[in-house]
């Protein structure tokens, strides 16, 4: 019996062998006859997308590559090919994907809180905001009974990289990797250089009297992406570089790297805005140093008048290299230039460089016309997702922008979207995400008092936070550009992830 039950078990134990063979090798061999099929086809697209797949779910099994696989591939890759490889710009899909994959571990980190009553936690308000964007978001689809073409394109355009602040901000992720956050950034920063020189000195030539709007100077997006004869994420790219600036300003200012480090990595960092001309990097440049010097205006008074002659001089030759970009247009001085911009987003002068009837000001007076008291449904949640919008990429929609508005530019810049999408209500919860952000670095720049490379951090984090309000007032890429939503929603992210830590650690 003892040897009958031995070889019963053996029978058992070979045929469970073999199911897990037969479990490995049927799902390898499958794998194999596609892996062909579509090879066969000569398609990049479908050779792309099937390999970028198997990559990120063989990537997803450890967090935190898929974390800087997120970060690295939304700030780097994505912009870079759109640029110079457009033919796999479903690259963008996979990081896309490789964001949502990062929820996974939310859910997982969520349950484990559960199991474990002792662990401490706390939700960062951005998460409470976050999810109140959302609730409004699906009242005003269900609402506004939107198309479903409509509503994935809005989706996708708004939410694709949402998963990335909420795996920041909700998983324990161990201090070491958010520690070498700043680095990375640094790096990311000068791997920019090569491809804005090759942008500056080879494609804004080609891009010279194309006309059609285009701005030649906008292809100098470095990784942020952009179009060979289109238009370009040059204003993401000056504010990435003045955000890692601007920490290495607070480093010098509060003695935490010497001045002739400062003094090499400064020029180095600036350099892609004196090429780009993207003007807003003058106000950014003006609001950070306020931000960071206003406290010496009293207590050390020869510290702000030496700020401010730096700044002063960084600004003035900023607008030089932007005059200077258009001298072969003739008799262009520093006057004309800076009345030709304010003209151009303030007035109702038309140039040739605009495309739409509205401009960056116009929009918001036009959206106070067609709504009021008249229309409070639509005044305070909008009208839905993409309903501004003007160009849809690949999924077709029927929307505000190509009906009723076309050639309006109702959506031209992100805060003239949101009003049109989401309402009065959806655009106050977003100012809610980033007034959250300038408070909760002031309470983390408190806390680390007494740790200079933390304090540093936080202070320049908080002195471009306004700068990022800005920007939804200049383009539409924070509610469409992976790059651009990328640098931002990860920054709140990071943000929440160390105000989470210190509160629970009170």
């Amino acid at each position: 019996m003892a040897m009958s039950g031995s070889l019963g078990g053996r029978a058992k134990s070979g045929q469970g062998a073999w199911l897990k063979l037969l479990l490995v090798l049927i799902p390898g061999l499958l794998l194999a006859v596609l892996l062909g099929l579509v090879s066969s086809t000569g398609s990049y697209f479908l050779i792309g997308i099937l390999s970028g797949l198997l990559l990120t779910v063989g990537v997803a099994m450890f967090p935190r590559l898929l974390l800087w696989t997120t970060i690295v591939g939304g700030m780097v890759v994505s912009g870079a090919v759109a640029l110079y490889l457009p033919q796999f710009q479903f690259v963008s899909w996979l990081v896309a994907g490789s964001s949502g994959l990062l929820m996974l571990y939310v859910g997982r980190e969520f349950f484990r809180l559960n199991a474990n009553q002792a662990v401490k936690s706390y939700t960062p308000n951005l998460i409470h905001l976050a999810l109140l964007f959302l609730l409004l978001v699906l009242v005003s689809t269900l609402i506004n009974q939107a198309t479903l073409g409509t509503t994935i394109s809005g989706v996708k355009g708004y939410f694709q990289i949402w998963p990335l602040m909420f795996a920041l901000a909700l998983i324990r992720w161990d201090e070491k990797t958010m520690l070498a956050v700043p680095k990375v950034m640094m790096w990311v920063a000068l791997i920019q250089l090569p491809f804005v020189f090759h942008q500056y000195w080879v494609l804004v030539p080609e891009r010279v009297g194309v006309g059609f709007g285009i701005v030649p100077v906008d292809v100098v997006a470095g990784t942020f992406g952009a179009e060979k004869m289109g238009g370009g994420a040059n204003a993401t790219l000056a504010i990435f570089m003045i955000l890692v600036w601007t920490v290495l300003l607070a480093e010098w200012k509060y003695k935490r790297i010497t001045g002739l480090r400062f003094g090499l990595l400064s020029p180095v960092l600036l350099t892609p805005l004196f090429l780009n001309e993207s003007k807003l990097a003058v106000l950014y440049i003006a609001i950070v140093f306020l931000v960071l010097f206003k406290e010496d205006l009293q207590k050390r008074f020869h510290v702000f008048v030496v700020g401010s002659v730096t700044v002063s001089l960084v600004i003035f030759a900023l607008l030089t290299s932007y005059v200077a970009i258009h001298a072969d247009e003739g008799n262009v001085t520093m006057d004309s230039y800076i009345q030709e911009t304010i003209d151009q987003n303030f007035s109702d002068k038309r140039t040739t460089r605009w495309s739409y009837e509205l401009n960056r000001s116009s929009v918001y007076g036009f959206w106070a016309e067609k709504h009021g008291l008249e229309d409070p449904l639509h005044s305070f949640i909008g009208h839905g997702l993409a309903q501004s919008r003007a160009s849809s990429g690949v999924i077709k929609v029927s929307n505000l922008a190509t009906n009723q508005y076309q050639f309006m530019g109702i959506g031209q810049v992100s805060a003239s979207a949101l009003l049109w999408d989401v309402g009065l209500f959806g655009f106050l919860l977003v100012m809610g995400m980033f007034w959250w952000a300038w408070q909760a670095t002031k309470e983390l720049s408190r806390y680390f008092q007494d740790q200079p490379e933390m304090f540093a951090l936080f202070r320049g984090l908080q002195a471009i936070v306004p700068g990022l309000v800005i920007s939804l007032a200049h383009k539409d890429l924070f509610l469409v550009a992976l790059p651009t939503q990328t640098l931002i929603l990860g920054l709140l992210g990071y943000i929440a992830y160390w105000q989470r830590n210190i509160n629970e650690r009170r």
